[in-house]
């Protein structure tokens, strides 16, 4: 018996020792800033992804997550750079097209926003059950139709 409390006094005292390289960790930070991302805490969670990023400047994840919720409180530009650091730091990553135009189409830049729904769709496994992104461009591309048809009418 006074071995098993001699391991369980020596595993708290490893885990206390460890428990600092956990609080400096970019995951934990990441981790936390999506509870309160989904949570609605958008305030916090920008916070706490920007501290994930402090600990690991490429960690895409946390761009993401960080351009995700600057969208959500009406930050655009905010929203913008962040999702565009993330395709800087990798290009393929498909999910940053797809918030990438979520924040042009609210922005108004529906011909932006099209070419970024396209090329996630582009990337995207198993694009066909995406039907939602493909009624949204088909919604802008009207948007875009009937601006051009009211342009060309005030031009005449």
């Amino acid at each position: 018996m006074q071995v098993f409390y001699l391991v369980i006094i020596k595993i708290f005292f490893i885990i206390m020792t460890l428990l600092p390289c956990f609080a400096n960790n970019a995951r934990l930070f990441f981790y936390q800033a999506n509870e309160n991302l989904i949570s609605g805490n958008f305030t916090q969670a920008i916070n706490l992804y920007q501290q994930a990023i402090e600990k690991k400047p490429d960690y895409t994840d946390a761009y993401l997550g960080l351009g995700i919720a600057y969208k959500e409180i009406g930050d655009y530009p905010s929203a913008l750079n962040s999702t565009n650091k993330v395709l800087e730091l990798n290009p393929k990553y498909y999910q940053a097209y797809y918030n990438l135009a979520l924040i042009l189409e609210k922005q108004g830049q529906n011909r932006k926003a099209i070419n970024s729904f396209e090329i996630f769709l582009e990337k995207v496994p198993g694009a066909e059950r995406f039907t939602d992104v493909n009624q949204r461009i088909l919604r802008l591309k009207k948007i875009l139709k009937e601006n051009n048809n009211i342009n060309d009418i005030k031009i005449n």
